[in-house]
């Protein structure tokens, strides 16, 4: 595998003048590519679309769902109880539906710290930031000249990665990877 050295840039213009600084700078044009990355969670990775198995922020919205409809069915029964047993009946299905979908709501979590796999990260890592991309397969002679141009281009989180670029294609990227920023 080659060294490739990839950043973000805002439109297409700016795209192509890099691809073009680049060529310059002695990179074959077969060796750039300039590729568009999805938001997370929409690479299409999996058969039904998608990248995750599962939401990592919703693994106890199960557990809030169960409490959240207890409790709500007990709160439901309770004022429904005013109307008398078909009251109290509906109240408590209502107070049901109402509470498990707070209490699953309640229980989904966005927060990074909450990530299983966050303490075996050894290296500094981001998540990739979707938008227009442009990638140059480099050897040892160019790579601080590349990530130079991608910043003087107004490129954004420059990254280091190891893959192939044949014809214009980053063969074996993976938008799914942690990224590894350029010092």
């Amino acid at each position: 595998m080659a060294r490739i050295i990839a950043g973000r840039l805002e439109d297409q213009e700016k795209a192509d003048e890099l691809a073009q600084a680049l060529q310059d700078a002695g990179i074959s044009k077969d060796k750039i590519s300039i590729f568009f990355v999805n938001p997370d969670g929409q690479h299409h990775i999996l058969t039904m679309g998608g990248d995750k198995e599962s939401s990592p922020g919703a693994s106890d919205a199960g557990k809030g769902a169960w409490v959240g409809s207890g409790v709500g069915a007990v709160a439901g029964a309770a004022i429904g109880s005013v109307g008398g047993p078909i009251g109290a009946g509906i109240g408590a299905g209502v107070g049901a539906y109402t509470g498990s979908l707070a209490g699953a709501v309640s229980e989904t979590s966005d927060d990074p710290e909450s990530d299983p796999d966050a303490d075996k990260k050894d290296e500094p890592v981001t998540d990739r930031k979707s938008g227009l991309h442009v990638a140059a397969e480099v050897g040892d002679e160019h790579r601080d000249k590349v990530v130079r141009l991608i910043r003087d281009h107004d490129g954004k989180d420059v990254e280091e990665a190891e893959g192939n670029i044949e014809d214009g294609k980053w063969k074996d990227f993976d938008p799914t990877k942690p990224v590894r920023l350029a010092s």
